[in-house]
This record gives C-alpha cells, sequence and structure tokens, in this order.
C-alpha cells in the first residue's frame, strides 16, 4: 500500500547547528525540502552540466545547507558525489582530489581557508571547476578573494532559512 504522504508532512527533523541562534530540530517538510532544490536549481544551474558534474562533497552534511545542495540538488541534476569522509586531513584530501577532474565544491569558510593554506591543495588542477559554494556559515570577504585568484572562478555563498520555504 502506497503512503498517503503530503507536501505539508514532515520530511526531516534536522539537527541545525546553531550559527544564526541556538542549537535545534529544524522540521522540515516535503514542500520546504522541495522548494529549497528547486531555489537552488534556479540559481546554479547555468553554472552546471546535467549529468555531468563531479561535486566534492565534505562529510559529514551537517548543515540543512550540505543536504539541500550535495545530496537533493547534484544527486536531482545527475551529479556524482564525491565523497571526502575527512575533509580536515587535507593531505588525504588532496590526494584524492588530484585523481578527479571534479567541476564542483562546497564547504564551510573554515574548510575553504584551511584548503587555502596548503600548498599541495593550491598545485590542483582546477579547470574543471563550474561552481564552487560556501554554506553552513557566512563565507569570509579574503576567502572568496584568495579563491578566486587561485580557482578563477567566484566563492558563491550559499545562504537560506530552510525551514522557512514554501
Amino acid at each position: 500500500m502506497k503512503p498517503d504522504i503530503s507536501g505539508e508532512d514532515l520530511a526531516f527533523l534536522q539537527y541545525t547547528g546553531g550559527t544564526t541562534g541556538s542549537e535545534k530540530g529544524a522540521m522540515l517538510t516535503h514542500y520546504n525540502m522541495l522548494a529549497n532544490v528547486e531555489q537552488g536549481r534556479a540559481t546554479y544551474l547555468s553554472a552546471m552540466q546535467l549529468g555531468k558534474e563531479i561535486i566534492v562533497t565534505a562529510l559529514p552534511l551537517y548543515h540543512i545547507f550540505a543536504l539541500t545542495v550535495n545530496c537533493l540538488l547534484f544527486v536531482k541534476i545527475g551529479g556524482t558525489n564525491l565523497l571526502i569522509t575527512n575533509p580536515r586531513d587535507v593531505a588525504a584530501t588532496v590526494k584524492e582530489l588530484a585523481r578527479y577532474s571534479f567541476t564542483g565544491i562546497t564547504g564551510v569558510n573554515t574548510l575553504f581557508n584551511a584548503w587555502l593554506h596548503n600548498e599541495e591543495f593550491r598545485k590542483l588542477d582546477f579547470s574543471h571547476l563550474n561552481v564552487s559554494i560556501g554554506g553552513g556559515m557566512p563565507v569570509q570577504k579574503t576567502a572568496a578573494e584568495e579563491w578566486q585568484q587561485l580557482t578563477g572562478k567566484c566563492l558563491l555563498e550559499g545562504y537560506g532559512l530552510t525551514e522557512c520555504s514554501h
């Protein structure tokens, strides 16, 4: 028997780390998630190729932003997620990234800063990169400027109140 699910039904009880307030579980409906995926698609699709994207996905997906963009949006457009299990281990991350022609990368500002200040990361091939997105916290101007100098691409800032969309 097919379950009777509406857009108003709860889809996720997503932990949010309190970057804009106290820690809480955000109650996200199916409509919340669909609206956010469509907003992301409208925002980023012009920079991407359907079915051809390889997105660097730094685990864990502890922000609603990463859940929406890396997990849901990139799956929807037929992208491949390159899972980085411990992005704080920059040496291992660089070794893994060097094996792929990745086209997208997301992360939080502190992660971008750590990567930018690693000489081996700076030697990677960014020629296939289509989209770079910082989320979960504000992207600092210096990180965005350094990212653009290194990769030739803007470090976009993804921000939204997922639990408020509908």
